[in-house]
């Protein structure tokens, strides 16, 4: 037999079935050649081949028909190219409810996890129920028939196993009393129905769901958000959005997208079809997701960021512990870190000026700035050093809190590393105790260099100067970048004050 390659070009095509006519609906290539064309979306192909007697549901050695082909087409195909080749196939007969893969995938479901908007709206054009009321029942009198898959898609069949066959003759012969069904029971029955926009594969996914979370890849928003439209003015149960064997699982769908950082728009999308969402209880996701317009969406919908339900962490606690970056052995140069950290600045920076409370101390106790001297030991040092020129608190026992924190998360032994010694200088310069800076002697030996710098700088008496700036300092207290300014000092001395001689002057943008 003849090695089929992919044709692309369609006088080529029409040589080949010239010559070979039997390879039209030979259903042993891998794809046929109706596949192929589907597969990289030439219409003219496509049309030729129909044209020609090839079965618009032909099936090829993986299972795969065309219209799996077409909607599944690279990433790098045109729109209006895969818009036109699904229209031809719908238009030749293609099965409209058939399962495509091994999960049981219908071509709704195929084309809402891409959101391909225009392939959703002209299959639900070409026939798509309504929701699980409108499919599953017809009134008369007292009795309710319930409606399943028409003859022809029964006899062409969709690859499900026998189970769900079974399951699917139940649904179309039986009758129910109206008396005794309820919405719960209508829903599970659309489970087995194929002609239900709200039919869910093997995995329990509808079209809906299948639109927000089941995606091979991340298109954009507005895409995701307009088949999002298209699917519950069609009837899509946005209630409701998986099912096992024998039962349905409530789940709020905004509140899902939220626990896994889909985009704000999404859902403020899911918002205004329908859901409820409490956006306190969700405001910490959006934190560590370290999305500010998502922070500021719920923000401005009530979301308070003092505190993160249901422990005591404020926002600036959660953000700093963002999927335990403060404990990770990772560096500056880490490629893949370096926009998370221009984003942890940029909402350190939001969070301050909203005025989340820098002092107060999280659910294990631990105030923001022990989170931000795990940052410093990383070479991540703007956390802290915003922080300090904000005239955040240094409790005396900095160093210990560190110790005793990364070992009860970490339950591994604390190693500052080369970082301890500028650490200690660092906050030595900003204000820290004596009485602070002599416990990170602990398990230094006798000549360490941090041993000698605390016995040349910390141990003899301070100038002047110096104590009189944190004297100033703490009577001043937070917001001290607003309240310097006011003061009739030289400018000189109000840098002073501020630790411009100490911190870098991103800290001041």
């Amino acid at each position: 037999m003849a090695v089929v390659k992919t044709y692309s070009e369609l006088e080529e095509l029409r040589k080949i079935v010239k010559e070979n006519s039997y390879l039209v609906n030979d259903e042993l290539q891998n794809p046929t050649l109706l596949g192929q064309a589907a597969k990289t979306c030439n219409v003219e192909c496509v049309e030729f081949l129909l044209n020609s007697g090839a079965n618009v549901n032909i099936v090829d050695r993986e299972g795969k028909t065309p219209m799996y082909y077409c909607l599944t087409a690279d990433e790098d195909v045109r729109s209006e190219d895969k818009v036109g080749c699904l229209k031809l196939l719908l238009k030749a007969g293609s099965q409209l409810y058939g399962t495509l893969d091994s999960v049981g995938s219908t071509p709704l479901m195929l084309a809402a996890s891409r959101s391909e908007v225009e392939c959703v709206s002209e299959i639900l054009k070409a026939g798509y129920l309504h929701g699980p009321k409108q499919n599953l029942l017809t009134q008369s009198n007292k009795t309710v028939t319930v409606v399943g898959m028409s003859s022809h898609d029964k006899e062409s069949g969709d690859g499900d196993d026998d189970h769900d066959d079974k399951d699917q003759d139940d649904v179309s012969e039986s009758t129910i009393d109206s008396e005794e069904y309820d919405d719960d029971y209508l829903k599970y029955k659309a489970r087995y129905n194929h002609t239900s926009i709200d039919f869910r594969n093997r995995s329990g996914f509808t079209a809906l769901r299948c639109c927000l979370f089941d995606k091979p890849s991340k298109p954009p928003a507005s895409k995701t958000v307009a088949c999002l439209r298209l699917l519950v003015d069609a009837g899509c149960d946005i209630g409701v959005t998986e099912t096992s064997a024998d039962f349905l699982i409530d789940y709020n769908l905004a509140e899902v997208a939220i626990n896994v950082g889909l985009d704000a728009s999404i859902v403020k999308c899911l918002v205004e079809l329908g859901c409820q969402v409490d956006y306190c209880e969700n405001m910490s996701m959006a934190t560590k997701e370290l999305d500010l317009g998502f922070v500021r969406y719920m923000m401005a919908a009530g979301a308070d960021v003092s505190c993160d339900y249901p422990t005591k962490n404020n926002a600036l606690h959660t953000l700093l512990l963002s999927n335990g970056w403060c404990l990770r052995h990772i560096t500056c140069t880490d490629s893949c870190q370096l926009a998370n950290y221009e984003k942890i600045k940029t909402m350190m920076k939001f969070f301050v000026r909203e005025k989340v409370n820098m002092d107060a101390l999280g659910d294990d106790g631990v105030s923001c700035v022990v989170l931000a001297c795990f940052y410093k030991l990383i070479d991540f040092s703007f956390p802290l050093e915003f922080l300090l020129s904000e005239n955040v608190s240094l409790p005396d026992n900095i160093h210990r809190w560190m110790k005793s924190y990364h070992e009860m998360r970490t339950s591994r032994y604390f190693d500052e590393g080369t970082g301890k010694f500028e650490l200690l200088k660092l906050l030595y310069g900003c204000g820290l105790s004596p009485k602070g800076c002599h416990q990170f002697r602990e398990n230094e030996e006798v000549n360490s260099r941090i041993v000698n710098w605390l016995a040349e700088n910390v141990n003899q008496p301070q100038p002047l100067k110096t104590l009189c700036k944190h004297k100033l300092r703490r009577i001043l207290g937070n917001d001290i970048k607003t309240k310097v300014p006011l003061l009739r000092l030289p400018l000189i001395l109000q840098d002073l004050l501020l630790l411009k001689d100490v911190l870098t002057s991103e800290c001041f943008e």
